[in-house]
């Protein structure tokens, strides 16, 4: 019940991701293909035919442009001087050791999810690397797994897992202050939460609550100090940066922040 309170909190706090939002004028089925000129900023690591494969399901895309205008506002006015700032204190080899320890922490919810999805060379994979880098990493501090012993990550999580079983990704949705996503994938995260530690924190409910949102609102910054580089010159590289949010997320199931 408190992970339920705790999560209704913090949607309220990301600006209460409503669905009373302004539907597009079609309501289509699916998202007639865009022109060749909306992949010309398009990740590379994808060929030509790959690319025009990409269709998303966006019938909300009036209200998913509208929110990725507000969140890129949010980045410069606010994140991205915090963390240009975090960035000129903190040298990046010690941002590393920050964005290592973070991952380390993710390791109950990538292994539970390798451990639905029955991949158990690779939850094996996940606690070695767990174990390693808690004890000889200095509490994830360092990637001791990866570069003494070739441990790859083997990350997973519940919208992952729902993928895994056939589940589709259901119509695209831009989520304040994260970023590009979909249901299943929001839905997914609410799931998550049920093993993410940083949720378990032993003390009074309201103190609970901002211990967690601490945690990850660093989080948030020491990531965004590694990123807003790249997120700058694909924004200003763009010739329609929504579509190419969307177009990567499509691809990746993952967002930029």
């Amino acid at each position: 019940m408190n992970n339920l309170l705790k999560l209704l909190l913090l949607l309220l706090l990301f600006n209460n991701v409503a669905f009373a939002v302004e539907k597009t004028e079609q309501n289509q089925s699916l998202v007639s293909q865009s022109d060749d000129s909306d992949f010309d900023d398009f990740d590379d690591n994808f060929n030509d035919d790959e690319k025009q494969l990409v269709k998303v399901y966006d019938p909300l895309e009036s209200y998913n442009r509208s929110m990725t205008k507000f969140n890129d506002k949010l980045y410069e006015n606010i994140f991205f001087p915090i963390s240009d700032t975090y960035k000129k204190i903190l040298p990046q080899w010690s941002r590393r050791c920050v964005s290592n320890f973070y991952d380390n922490l993710y390791y109950p919810v990538s292994g539970v999810n390798n451990l639905l999805q029955l991949k158990f060379k690779n939850f094996f994979t996940e606690t070695m690397r767990f174990l390693v880098n808690s004890t000889f990493g200095v509490f994830g501090l360092f990637d001791i797994a990866k570069d003494e012993f070739d441990l790859d990550p083997r990350v997973e999580d519940f919208g992952q897992t729902l993928g895994h079983y056939g589940m589709g990704p259901g119509f695209h949705f831009v989520l304040p202050i994260l970023g590009q996503s979909n249901i299943r994938d929001v839905f997914g995260r609410a799931v998550d939460m049920a093993t993410d530690p940083t949720w378990y924190i032993d003390s009074e409910f309201m103190d609970e609550i901002a211990i967690t949102l601490g945690i990850k609102t660093l989080g948030y910054i020491n990531y965004s100090s590694l990123l807003s580089d790249e997120y700058r010159s694909l924004r200003d590289n763009a010739i329609d940066f929504y579509i190419m949010q969307r177009n990567r997320n499509s691809r990746t199931y993952t967002c930029l922040y």
